[in-house]
């Protein structure tokens, strides 16, 4: 909004010039020590002010100055290759592998290691012999459901990442395990072979033998599993068995899990 300055009107009374009487009042009452008072005061809150803009700035760059990257979001790229690693640890059960992206794993070389190495152990053994029963129960970290989908494996099965949650140091990475079972060639298995497919409900294990009877089988096609992972405050970059993020544990998206019915051809 534009603003117009007024002109007095003719008949408006203009006031005449102050006495020099006045001046000597007026000179009187802002004395030296008014003046001395008012800058002193007006210099004191100049520097609380300053001081207070200060300290706030600095407790927004403290986590900067002390974390390096904590307010930066890892990319996909990193989390995938510390929890890949989680995988093959699993897998071809490399417990010194596999304790370096744990969160859950105590320091290597202590009695505390060693019990945890074999109740791992015990959990893979456990998976093996439920699996030849045609029936695998989760357990709390994640170990079985991680075997059962062989991801950690090659050739395994195939998985990608389609997305994230969490924070930015206790990111969650969501991972979607594809099996393409109707693609394995049964020309590459001799008659007679015991081949395994992870079927639905989640847990269910079909056993198949090359060459056996035709029978009706509901299988996974895919389902999503997310990985719970936290940052590593010892991380440091030296080598490449440095994992930037350790993985807490994992567990299957409810409600995720994709199958149908085929007749199995072999």
């Amino acid at each position: 909004m534009r603003t117009r300055a007024l002109s007095p009107s003719p008949a408006a009374a203009v006031p005449s010039a102050p006495s020099a009487r006045f001046f000597r009042f007026a000179r009187s009452v802002v004395s030296a020590p008014s003046f001395r008072f008012a800058r002193s005061v007006v210099s004191a809150v100049s520097t609380r002010s300053v001081l207070s803009a200060l300290a706030a700035l600095a407790a927004l760059a403290a986590p900067l100055l002390a974390g390096g990257c904590t307010l930066k979001s890892a990319p996909q790229r990193i989390l995938m290759e510390d929890a890949g690693r989680w995988f093959t640890g699993i897998e071809e059960r490399r417990f010194d592998l596999l304790a370096l992206y744990d969160a859950n794993a105590p320091p290597q070389g202590t009695p505390e290691y060693e019990s945890w190495a074999a109740e791992v152990n015990g959990i893979l053994d456990r998976y093996e012999a439920q699996k030849a029963q045609g029936q695998w129960a989760p357990d709390p970290t994640g170990y079985a459901l991680i075997k059962a989908m062989k991801i950690g494996t090659n050739p395994g099965t195939f998985w990608g990442s389609p997305g994230r949650e969490g924070t930015v140091d206790e990111p969650i990475l969501i991972i979607q395990p594809s099996f393409a079972y109707d693609e394995i060639a049964e020309q590459q298995f001799a008659e007679g072979t015991k081949v395994f497919l992870q079927g639905f409900p989640v847990g269910k294990v079909h056993r198949v033998e090359i060459g056996g009877e035709q029978r009706d089988l509901d299988i996974l096609d895919s389902l999503r599993i997310r990985i719970f992972m936290k940052r590593n405050p010892d991380h440091k970059g030296e080598t490449n068995l440095d994992p930037r993020f350790k993985v807490v544990r994992a567990e299957l998206v409810d409600g995720s899990a994709k199958h149908r019915v085929v007749k199995w051809v072999y």
